[in-house]
């Protein structure tokens, strides 16, 4: 039969024997032996433990910033993908203008923004050096977009400048029909729509909690598809001139819809800027002036077949398309000015931070060296001490109340009344 109690008696002897062992730790750390060795182990944990703190802030001080430059990245491949599709459907429009009205003032412009595609997409190009799936997307737009100029803008033009005059659909192909080519540009258009999706998908990954860079990306997205609707409602307008078709009426529609939907949500996102706020404002009212003064009036008179009438309006709606855009571009240069500002002054306080940082560390550790070294002096000077006898105090104390008394016994009887019995001469 097993006995209970060696059974109890087990978990005690574990106790005790855990309590044993930390009651050996403990003595042997709090007592005097190896006193140098701890103390110099105490102050070089401190070092470790305050150089891994810092090592850790860098590091996360360091991740930020990569953060940050390939949020950066991301956002202009973003924008400069946009720019070229909004370049894409202006190169179009100014392509319609000239087959509508022959005039020549359209071709430098024209020209302008086929040079300004190429340098754009090499720009392009090099940002996404390292993505060959964005690298070949990018290779199809500048595909499409060069097709489009050498098999139709160009003959067209060409052939419309040969016949000046009213453009008709028998001179301007010799088809009967007007080949605009949207098939290869909306192909262009899909490939950039796709880029730029995948690169929304990237910066929707890198924003983390920067409400700031949120805000800034969301109004640098936004505001080259506001440019694009406007430049859709012209080319549109033109489209329908040119054709009569109401496939291009639809299409005009859908893009003032457009400018409405990204005009409220810029609104919304610079609420807090006044000055932003009040050119968003302006542009929407010169957008309404062009739509009421312009395109409307074109779109009535085409189709009442007043030629001559679409002719007369076309010079008030370009000059008041060339104000709409000025007033776009400087509102995009006071976005990226604020965003760059905000940028930098981001970037300068990680840096005060990291610099802040490692002072308190340098201090720290100054301070823990210093401390240690104090210790350890104080520590050697207590035991190189010599070591006196400790009953020779009190012996010093009985004999000084000793003289004391012998002298107040001098002054009242005078030296010779008392003498100690060593001090008397043997008789």
């Amino acid at each position: 039969m097993v006995d209970p109690s060696v059974d109890a008696s087990v978990p005690n002897s574990l106790k005790a024997r855990h309590r044993s062992i930390f009651g050996h730790v403990a003595d042997w750390l709090f007592s005097q032996r190896h006193f140098h060795l701890k103390l110099l182990s105490g102050t070089t944990v401190g070092v470790i433990v305050i150089i891994f703190l810092v090592g850790v802030f860098l590091l996360v001080t360091l991740r930020d910033h990569y953060q940050d430059s390939l949020r950066t990245h991301t956002i202009e491949v973003m924008r400069l993908s946009s720019l070229i599709e909004n370049d894409i459907a202006g190169l179009e429009s100014g392509h319609r203008g000239y087959l509508l009205s022959a005039n020549e003032n359209y071709i430098e412009p024209f020209e302008k923004k086929r040079d300004l595609i190429r340098q754009r997409v090499d720009d392009l190009t090099v940002l996404i050096l390292e993505n060959p799936r964005q690298r070949k997307r990018v290779i199809k737009v500048q595909e499409a977009v060069q097709k489009w100029l050498d098999t139709v803008a160009t003959p067209e033009m060409s052939a419309r400048r040969r016949a000046k005059g009213t453009a008709t659909k028998s001179e301007t192909n010799p088809a009967g029909t007007l080949a605009l080519g949207n098939d290869l540009l909306n192909q262009a258009r899909e490939v950039l729509q796709s880029l730029q999706d995948e690169e929304q998908i990237v910066l929707n990954q890198r924003m983390h909690d920067q409400d700031w860079a949120t805000q800034s990306a969301q109004i640098l997205n936004f505001l080259p598809k506001l440019d694009r609707a406007v430049v859709e409602m012209e080319k549109e307008k033109r489209g329908y001139l040119l054709t009569g078709e109401n496939s291009f009426v639809e299409a005009y529609k859908r893009a003032v819809t457009d400018f409405y939907t990204y005009n409220g949500y810029l609104s919304i996102l610079v609420a807090n800027s006044p000055a932003q706020a009040e050119l968003l404002a302006e542009i929407r009212s010169s957008v309404e002036g062009w739509i009421n003064k312009s395109a409307v009036p074109q779109i009535d008179a085409k189709r009442a077949s007043k030629d001559a009438e679409v002719l007369a309006l076309i010079g008030s709606g370009e000059t008041l398309m060339a104000d709409i855009r000025q007033m776009l571009t400087n509102f995009e240069k006071n976005e990226l000015s604020h965003y760059e500002l905000r940028a930098s002054l981001a970037t300068r306080q990680r840096i005060l931070r990291t610099s802040a940082l490692a002072l308190l560390a340098l201090v720290a550790v100054s301070l823990d060296e210093s401390v240690g070294g104090k210790d350890v002096r104080l520590s050697r000077q207590r035991n190189d001490r010599p070591q006196f006898d400790s009953a020779r105090p009190q012996t010093l104390r009985k004999r000084t109340r000793f003289e004391a008394g012998r002298l107040q016994l001098d002054r009242a009887h005078g030296p010779h009344r008392w003498q100690h019995p060593r001090s008397r001469p043997n008789t």
